[in-house]
């Protein structure tokens, strides 16, 4: 069988993996692994695993139209491909490229080594248009926008492309199971899913988006003005090349045309950056700028506190830390 490994691309449309392994024509499973050297690294929260199994909860509902779900596994990455490769005969892996921070790398690298010790293969897609290995980014522009305009990656799910493996089968391999926490419902924050991704860029198209250009900035006026798509786009909810085309749909008849070109514009930025970070991924440890490597700065760990709670005194960065805190935005 063949494996589909779902990172940062929870959904089952627009999925290059998915599709290339509907189209090998053998039978494949869905995986998403809990990775605890991730979980457990300091830019990670609970709110954002939460997410991913909120994430998982409804690609698992899409699933049944297909007798399927997602295998989940709370374990090194490692040790998962290891147990899967000492169980089953796997033939090759399908996933999208992660441009993640230096432990999703260097896992990948760890990954890459185990597959071909064993003589598995393994096909990676581009990204959201970030592309690995670039030398220079003389003509990025040109190929994110053709990445862009390119047909969904849509495949023609069946029954008979998913294997089965019987639950009680996998518990033995994976034990352990996914933390509790991850399973609360927090009622203020954006709930995770396919579903809810186009439930809130069809009502950013349809309506919102109106005030985009004038709201962008303005903290409290930007929670409906705003598309709040960031949390989708960040775990592969939506693609950004479906966001962008339904966008260019949206063209003709929008009333508020700058708006919606402002929108396309930060697209374009979201890709942008992640390329910058995929060129030059020195920056999770370093300055951009060389220059701020002379600034000294005086750590005092009560004004950081007093940031993270929102205690400041200063009432607009306290207002925003707080609904941060407490909102997820």
């Amino acid at each position: 069988m063949n494996v589909v490994w779902l990172k940062r691309d929870l959904r089952l449309s627009d999925h290059a993996a998915i599709k290339a392994a509907v189209d090998a024509q053998q039978p494949f499973i869905l995986l998403y692994i809990f990775d605890p050297q991730l979980i457990e690294a300091e830019d990670s929260d609970v709110r954002h695993w939460r997410f991913v199994q909120q994430s998982l909860n409804e690609l698992n509902e899409q699933l049944i139209n297909w007798k399927s779900l997602v295998y989940v596994a709370y374990e090194k990455s490692e040790f998962v491909f290891q147990k899967l490769i000492e169980y089953f005969s796997i033939d090759r892996i399908f996933s999208y490229q992660e441009t993640g921070n230096r432990i999703s790398f260097e896992r990948d690298i760890a990954i890459q080594k185990i597959l071909t010790q064993h003589r598995v293969g393994w096909e990676e897609f581009q990204c959201n248009g970030v592309i690995r290995g670039l030398k220079n980014r003389l003509d990025w522009d040109q190929q994110w926008r053709t990445f862009m305009i390119h047909p969904p990656e849509d495949a023609p799910l069946s029954e008979h492309c998913f294997e089965k493996i019987p639950p009680d089968e996998w518990i033995k391999l994976f034990p352990k199971s996914t933390p509790v926490d991850f399973y609360d419902n927090h009622p203020l924050f954006q709930p995770g899913g396919e579903k809810n991704a186009w439930r809130y860029l069809q009502s950013f198209l349809q309506k919102r988006h109106e005030n985009y250009s004038l709201h962008i900035s303005k903290p409290l006026f930007s929670r409906k003005g705003c598309s709040r798509l960031s949390p989708f786009l960040a775990y592969g909810n939506l693609s950004i090349r479906q966001v962008y085309q339904m966008t260019l749909a949206c063209l003709p008849t929008s009333k508020n045309k700058r708006s919606l070109y402002n929108f396309i514009s930060r697209l374009h930025w979201h890709c942008h950056f992640i390329q910058k970070f995929e060129s030059e991924c020195r920056i999770e440890f370093e300055n951009f700028n060389r220059a701020y490597d002379n600034i000294e700065k005086v750590h005092r760990s009560d004004w950081i506190s007093a940031f993270e709670r929102g205690q400041t005194g200063i009432p607009i960065v306290d207002a925003n830390i707080r609904c941060l805190i407490a909102t997820g935005y």
